[in-house]
């Protein structure tokens, strides 16, 4: 484990809740592990300054990262577990509960959060060295998580973290800093938004495996399910509250996410006004599916799960996703199951253009690498 930072003797649990501006800090490896084992020792209760509350909803995501790593390694070491078993649908859960529970925590904080000029924490990601799986040590892959990619240093993509020192140096900005301005609370709480919605919506669900020849999923949470439409919704709306902050943003110092005319950032990303329409754009589109305002008709001759979720629905009809979370029945089969969910497209409920948009990305990608349409994935990867 990680060597234990000493703490003042007598320092009472009544002067946790109230941190003082030198001990929320997030520049060096040191402040970081004192905050957070004051922030701890607090049970991570509600702060009344900004500060505070800053300080609070990290240090409990690092304490939330640290749960998850370790509880990846104890799947580990028993890999031929039966997935299928009650045992471990209890156990899985258990964990995406208190997972469900500790975003929800920290997204009530952030959404309280308000912050004026330079009430902003600094932050330097790469000083976050932690022991996230547990095993005593800081492995290479620890000590450079919170590191930020350079922009333009490599491709997007997810894999396991890289335990290359070599690898760390030549492709992140291990000096990267920023202060946090209300931008980047939009962009965090977009994201615990997004990731409690996903729990709740894994929750709504269990595997039915009582005829294991034909195995199916049951629906056994209908108000987790309606939360997780709710949340998911909340965070498109969020990103879209952040895209018009940040375009508002007259300063350019020490920023996380640019404008297009701000400079002095450590975003990977470049972020000119064309990646910023189009990822308004894709938001609008989303965001009135999403809310069932459009429905998702996609051709026959599309290929992949859309190509087969369009031919459950009529020619005349397309799907309906805010169906899908309002209506859904107890039992699902196969991708026919859903058609509850079609609905006839008429004068008022028009086709999503989202479909088209997201090929015509694709195909000018195709043709041009560099095209900023080729990456929206990494935008929504980045950016929300």
């Amino acid at each position: 484990m990680l060597k234990s930072i000493l703490i003042a003797t007598g320092l009472g649990l009544s002067l946790v809740p109230n941190l003082s501006k030198a001990q929320n800090n997030f520049s060096s490896g040191e402040g970081i592990q004192q905050t957070c084992q004051l922030q701890a020792k607090a049970s991570y209760k509600l702060a009344k300054n900004a500060a505070d509350k800053q300080s609070q909803v990290i240090c409990r995501d690092i304490a939330l990262l640290k749960q998850i790593a370790q509880w990846v390694d104890q799947m580990k070491v028993n890999p031929n577990k039966d997935f299928t078993s009650k045992d471990f649908d209890s156990m899985l859960r258990k964990e995406i509960t208190l997972i469900r529970n500790e975003l929800n925590a920290s997204r009530q904080v952030l959404e309280s959060l308000q912050l004026k000029p330079n009430e902003g924490l600094m932050l330097e990601p790469a000083q976050w060295q932690f022991d996230l799986n547990g095993d005593g040590k800081i492995q290479t892959w620890e000590k450079y998580f919170f590191a930020i990619v350079k922009p333009g240093e490599r491709a997007w993509s997810l894999s396991m973290p890289s335990d290359d020192a070599a690898y760390y140096q030549q492709h992140f900005n291990l000096e990267a800093k920023f202060q946090v301005d209300q931008s980047d609370v939009y962009w965090a709480l977009a994201y615990h938004q997004f990731f409690e919605g996903f729990a709740n919506l894994i929750l709504s669900f269990q595997l039915d495996t009582n005829n294991r020849r034909s195995m199916r999923i049951k629906m056994i949470d209908s108000a987790s399910l309606q939360r997780a439409h709710a949340l998911i919704g909340s965070g498109f709306a969020t990103s879209n509250k952040m895209r018009l902050s940040l375009l508002a943003e007259t300063d350019d110092k020490d920023e996380w996410i640019p404008n297009p005319k701000q400079k002095n950032h450590v975003f990977p990303l470049a972020m000119d006004q064309e990646a910023f329409d189009i990822w308004g754009n894709f938001l609008s589109e989303t965001i009135t599916l999403w809310n069932g305002k459009t429905v998702l008709a996609v051709p026959t001759n599309a290929g992949g799960v859309l190509g087969a979720g369009a031919k459950m629905c009529a020619a005349d009809e397309g799907l309906n996703v805010a169906q899908l979370f309002k209506k859904a029945p107890t039992y699902f089969d196969n991708v026919n199951s859903l058609k509850y969910a079609c609905a006839k497209i008429t004068a008022e409920l028009q086709p999503s253009k989202l479909p088209e948009m997201a090929a015509a990305a694709l195909e000018r990608g195709r043709n041009n690498p560099k095209s900023p349409e080729w990456h929206f994935l990494r935008y929504f990867y980045w950016v929300n």
